[in-house]
């Protein structure tokens, strides 16, 4: 089911005594419909849901997720003129995931049509394929998605081949839902971990012609050899799995990262990647609460989220 955001759909600290611009997120991100939303803004959306996460056999929580990120979000420093709104939750009941992820899909696909930039907050990577179900469908009638880039940053390539979907098999899903509407399927993960894919899995990305970067190389990549692998592009579909950071760094996702990248440097390159103007959809994914210590990673996970938004190119 869709829950629809409670205005105002954030709390936090109110400075404002102290000066009008002394702005945090909860003053800033409201909840309305799509179509009182304004182009060229971004909407948040949450995918409470982790049932691809349990059928992976990871631990279970993320659902719990969009909660913990737009709690801590909440009374971040704002410093954007850019319009924010929080759409609501696609929260888990008795539906089975395909349904969950085309609940989420028909917000993308809506979002985008009014040209807003949907920022999704998981849930499992699972929530990966709703949001790309989006863009297909959005694609119909806006060809500008047609030459499109997924970039995403995760300790594993997500390419299983499984009769139970799962938070393991989204971009093998993506890749067939492409290849069905007659599109090509370009796929860039950051981040791979060597140790936590099997050789199968990278000859699965060989075979679909993938690019990766091993967690080893990520610290070494430049921001225009990153950008020299989208040139060719005019749209990106951006999806950050939170284990592909340190796990003394995050250590609330499904399943930690025995190296991992450092944060810096994941911030850096996802600014290259904003400064491109290519970006029309963002997902975040992992963030698993029942495994957080003192907020960190819900910290961490809001303040990515505040990065994008506040670098986004007007």
């Amino acid at each position: 089911m869709f829950s629809i955001a409670s205005n105002p759909p954030l709390s936090g600290r109110d400075d404002l005594i102290e000066s009008p611009i002394a702005l945090r997120a909860h003053q800033v991100i409201t909840a309305c419909s799509i179509k009182e939303m304004k182009p060229s803004s971004v909407a948040l959306v949450g995918f409470a849901c982790d049932k691809g996460v349990e059928a992976n056999h990871g631990r279970i929580g993320a659902r719990n997720g969009p909660f913990a990120i737009r709690e801590q979000l909440g009374n971040l420093a704002w410093h954007s003129n850019r319009s924010c709104y929080y759409l609501g939750d696609v929260i888990t009941k008795d539906e089975s995931l395909e349904e969950l992820q085309i609940q989420l899909a028909d917000k993308v696909c809506e979002l985008l049509g009014h040209d807003i930039i949907p920022i999704v907050l998981g849930g499992g990577h699972e929530v990966a394929r709703g949001s790309h179900l989006g863009v297909i469908k959005a694609n119909q009638s806006d060809t500008t998605l047609t030459n499109l880039a997924i970039v995403n940053f995760d300790a594993h390539f997500d390419l299983r081949k499984s009769k139970v979907a799962s938070s393991g098999t989204p971009f093998s899903q993506i890749e067939q839902d492409r290849r069905g509407q007659n599109l090509d399927f370009s796929y860039f993960v950051l981040g791979v971990s060597e140790p936590s894919n099997t050789q199968a899995l990278f000859e699965r990305a060989a075979e679909l012609n993938c690019s990766y970067i091993l967690d080893f190389d990520f610290d070494s990549i430049t921001n225009h050899q990153f950008i020299e692998m989208v040139e060719p592009f005019d749209a990106i579909h951006l999806s950050i799995d939170l284990d592909v950071l340190q796990a003394s760094v995050m250590p609330a996702v499904s399943a930690p990262a025995s190296y991992g990248v450092t944060l810096f440097s994941l911030e850096r390159l996802i600014r290259a990647l904003l400064a491109t103007k290519k970006v029309r959809l963002v997902e975040l994914a992992e963030l698993n609460p029942t495994y957080d210590i003192d907020n960190h990673g819900a910290k961490i996970a809001s303040r990515l989220i505040h990065t994008i938004v506040h670098n986004l190119p007007n």
